[in-house]
């Protein structure tokens, strides 16, 4: 989810600044130049800053068990 939400954004405003030059080109060199172009912005900068942003939902401790769970009942065993 948060290389997605980083992901998506960025490559629409890199189709929005580019497309029209890219959409000249073949299909292979248009993906070679937008993954050249994209793949190092992603990794340095707006994937690292997606993480830092969405940390405390990415490191979210578990719900402490309820009381039931903690003497090894189940439902189950009822």
């Amino acid at each position: 989810m948060a290389i997605w939400l980083a992901f998506f954004p960025v490559s629409l405003v890199f189709n929005l600044l580019f497309g029209h030059w890219l959409a000249q080109l073949d299909l292979l060199p248009r993906v070679l130049l937008s993954t050249l172009g994209l793949t190092p912005l992603m990794v340095y900068l707006f994937i690292p800053l997606s993480t830092r942003c969405l940390a405390s939902w990415l490191d979210a401790r578990p719900a402490p068990a309820t009381a039931r769970e903690n003497r090894g009942e189940s439902l189950e065993s009822r």
